[in-house]
């Protein structure tokens, strides 16, 4: 799969993402009410920040409703949605990945590895990840992020020019500044885009990159639903805790 990354050259507007994504994956619903629950304890004081996750997060999947999200009993939530929809699974998907974001330097792609990953030697500062999408593809990274979650401001879904969707992070200075000092002196290395511990895209640093990017992972129009789900997350932010589907339409 060939991935690139490159710098935005003009800002969207969160609507462009369901615009850009295309009816076709969405489904026609009146409402569909969906409850969360986690397994682990929640504290009281993270209610309120779990149902801003969500909300976030459901508004993504459809910008012109407004979700309702209700917590009606300890570590249950209830997301009430309306509008054309994405499907099911990729709803369940927006709602319970964790949405832990990091961006790490690749150090190496081990394309054909098929062996578990505490098998894969690392050396020294290294971590290997799995492909998102093939089981077969580790890769080797190396260093800390260059940035977290906190530092993403907006994230949308575009259709490139070779119509493709691609997916565009608008970022918050504590993202930009330290982004931009590295692809700098790192042209022709590849940064790693890490989803829960695992490798979304790796990506061709081909010139120095600002306060916008395009994430370009080659994702095909059938594949777009991915696009759809990584931009509603990173919109959001990441869940303080695990949820899981306790209730579905």
């Amino acid at each position: 799969m060939k991935r690139r990354i490159a710098i935005a050259v003009a800002a969207l507007c969160m609507l462009a993402l369901v615009s850009a994504v295309g009816t076709s994956v969405f489904k026609a619903t009146q409402n569909e009410k969906w409850v969360l629950r986690s397994d682990d304890p929640v504290p009281p004081e993270t209610t309120s920040a779990i149902r801003g996750v969500l909300r976030e997060r459901a508004t993504a999947l459809h910008p012109a409703f407004s979700p309702i999200v209700r917590s009606n009993r300890p570590g249950e939530f209830t997301v009430v949605l309306r509008g054309e929809l994405p499907p099911r699974d990729t709803i369940a998907r927006v709602f319970t990945e964790r949405g832990r974001f990091e961006l790490l330097r690749v150090d190496r792609v081990l394309s054909s590895h098929r062996g578990a990953l505490e098998h894969v030697e690392v050396g020294a500062g290294e971590r290997a990840l799995p492909d998102a999408d093939d089981a077969s593809t580790v890769y080797v990274v190396e260093g800390a992020s260059l940035f977290g979650g906190d530092a993403i401001r907006e994230a949308w879904v575009e259709i490139a020019a070779g119509q493709h969707p691609v997916v565009m992070l608008g970022l918050w200075p504590k993202g930009r500044d330290p982004l931009r000092a590295f692809t700098e002196e790192h042209i022709g290395e590849r940064l790693a885009v890490v989803l829960d511990g695992r490798v979304y895209a790796a990506l061709e640093i081909d010139a120095p990159l600002g306060d916008l990017v395009k994430i370009d992972a080659g994702w095909q129009m059938a594949e777009r639903r991915i696009a759809v789900e990584l931009a509603a997350i990173l919109t959001a932010g990441a869940l303080p805790v695990p949820l899981v589907v306790a209730e579905a339409p």
